[in-house]
Formats: structure tokens, C-alpha cells, sequence
């Protein structure tokens, strides 16, 4: 769940550079994933209350998925940035949600005993 947020300065940095000819403008794309993380978090997970937490987990990350694959659509078509923003900021809404159903999911699958060593081992995964 992290690796695409740990690589987005770089790479959105890298789609700014040719669309804005400023490597900084990919920090607005940052800074809007960032931002609807935040905001998007509990809403989106209340949404799913009333759904299986894995289906709505495959949901979220099929969004997030696409969300990911129209900016690298639209940087391909040369689209104008702006959009690339909106589609940052659509990754970021379910992302927060996601870590949350993720570690929900978590304590069905995993003993009480062995709970600290998990999540440890999810921090530090790239995946």
C-alpha cells in the first residue's frame, strides 16, 4: 500500500517536467493525494460498513489501481496537469481507507499473540 506514495515525488515529478517545464509542479499531485488521504479517510471507510471488508478492500485498491493508471494514461496523451491532479487526489481518497480495512482485516487473520510481530512486518513491507 505505501510503495506508490513513497514513489510519488519522484515520479510525478518526472510527468511534471515535459507538461509544466518545472520538476516541482508533480509536488501539487503530492500534495492533492496527500490531502484527500486525509480528508477521505473515514468517510470512505464508512461507506463500507454495510460490505464484506475484503470485497470492499479489493474495491478501494481497484480504484486506487485505475486512479494510478489514468495519470500515467494522461501524462502519456500530454493531457493538461490539472487533471493529473484530480486523478492524484481520486488515488488519495481510498487510501487512507484502505490501510484501515487492511489492518481490520488484519485481526481476523492474525492470533492476538502474534499481533505486535505482524504489524511490524506490514510497516516494513513494500508491499
Amino acid at each position: 500500500m505505501s510503495v506508490p506514495q513513497a514513489a510519488a515525488p519522484i515520479v510525478f515529478a518526472l510527468v511534471a517536467l515535459p507538461l509544466t517545464g518545472d520538476a516541482k509542479s508533480g509536488s501539487a499531485i503530492v500534495m492533492a493525494m496527500t490531502a484527500a488521504q486525509v480528508l477521505g479517510a473515514v468517510p470512505v471507510a464508512r461507506l463500507g460498513r454495510s460490505y464484506n471488508a475484503v470485497t470492499y478492500l479489493k474495491f478501494l485498491i481497484a480504484i486506487r489501481t485505475l486512479a494510478l493508471a489514468i495519470i500515467a494514461v494522461l501524462a502519456a496523451c500530454d493531457a493538461p496537469f490539472v487533471w493529473m491532479i484530480v486523478a492524484g487526489a481520486a488515488a488519495g481518497l481510498v487510501n487512507g481507507a484502505a490501510s484501515g480495512y487492511m489492518r481490520a482485516i488484519l485481526t481476523y487473520i492474525v492470533e492476538p499473540t502474534r499481533m505486535l510481530k505482524a504489524l511490524g512486518i506490514a510497516s516494513t513491507s513494500a508491499s
